[in-house]
């Protein structure tokens, strides 16, 4: 009946795809293929997860005349706009608005091309956006109906998680950052590798939409996401996520919804996982999508060793605590 499948709804797809999310049994999804009705494709939402301040003079784009393999030339964000006014979405696990690299300060008014909001939740009020994060969503129905959970709370019991756009545990934080943070000098972990930490992009916007719940989520959210971001008039969609690497793009939703994005001239970029070298180990493969590898860089950590016979010598390492005080550091994915 149509009170049914009202409730069985989960998302309705009009921008980046023209589909929805529901819930089915399998008999139901069945009856729903394309030999029974005029439906394209019918597939059920898979599990994705989350995949320095030296990294853009690695690469030549920072300030200073250090450049890739120790030649000279120019530094390439000096010859950029520096991506100003591009509107950049971050698909993620949210972000922490309080944190420098966001601030707003000397920037000029939102685009007002802008067509997007910035939704208030838990922890997070339509003041914590600015002309820097310029709007805030959050997308979770499907990854809770996946998990079989009663509230947000249960998807990871471990991790205090926030039902808004408030980063849960650092990782959309992190990459929003790395996109278009803004320039903060003197940045350092615990006095080592002190540098001015920068985005790729400082002058961008940022807008996040967090489908990712205590670092993994379900593609019908991520969809949800990339079609909210398309809505809103993003430039560019960013996700540092994914899941199994597939044989075929026409089952996975978000790949879908990046091929609408990108004919409406959204530019996707995505990260190809960190699961290599081996073979079919790049999880976002789609030729629509700009995929970026992993990369090494340049930098060593050295600190002394005083050995209790006296002799010392300099080692790479992260710290210099003691061994009685071992400081451990998060990393991510991607």
């Amino acid at each position: 009946s149509h009170d049914i499948a009202r409730e069985s709804m989960v998302y309705s797809y009009r921008h980046a795809l023209n589909g929805f999310a529901a819930r089915f049994t399998k008999e139901q999804a069945a009856r729903m293929s394309p030999e029974h009705h005029d439906v394209p494709s019918v597939f059920p939402s898979r599990r994705v997860e989350t995949y320095t301040t030296r990294s853009w003079d690695y690469m030549s784009m920072g300030n200073s005349q250090d450049s890739l393999f120790g030649t000279k030339r120019p530094q390439l964000r000096s010859e950029t706009k520096q991506g100003e006014d591009v509107i950049i979405g971050l698909v993620d696990t949210g972000i922490w608005p309080e944190v420098q690299n966001f601030h707003d300060d000397g920037m000029s008014a939102v685009p007002k091309r802008w067509k997007g909001i910035c939704q208030e939740g838990e922890a997070f009020n339509s003041s914590h956006c600015n002309r820097k994060l310029i709007g805030a969503r959050y997308f979770y129905q499907s990854y809770l109906h996946s998990k079989g959970a009663a509230n947000v709370s249960q998807l990871a019991p471990q991790i205090r998680l926030y039902i808004s756009a408030r980063d849960d545990v650092g990782h959309g934080t992190h990459t929003s950052s790395i996109a278009a943070g803004r320039y903060v000098p003197n940045a350092s972990l615990f006095g080592l590798a002190n540098g001015t930490a920068v985005g790729g992009a400082p002058k961008a916007r940022l807008a996040m939409y967090k489908v990712l719940w205590g670092g993994s989520g379900d593609d019908a959210d991520v969809t949800a996401g990339i079609d909210a971001a398309v809505e809103d008039g993003v430039d560019i969609i960013s996700m540092s996520l994914g899941g199994r690497a597939v044989l075929s793009f026409k089952y996975v939703g978000s790949f879908i919804a990046a091929l609408g994005a990108v004919e409406k001239g959204v530019v996707v970029v995505t990260a190809a996982g960190n699961d290599g070298p081996d073979t079919f180990s790049v999880s976002n493969s789609p030729p629509w999508m700009i995929t970026v590898g992993a990369s090494a860089d340049d930098r060593t950590f050295k600190n002394n060793v005083s050995l209790g016979n006296g002799v010392s010598f300099k080692v790479s390492q992260l710290s210099a605590q003691s061994s009685n005080n071992l400081i451990t550091v998060s990393t991510f994915r991607g």
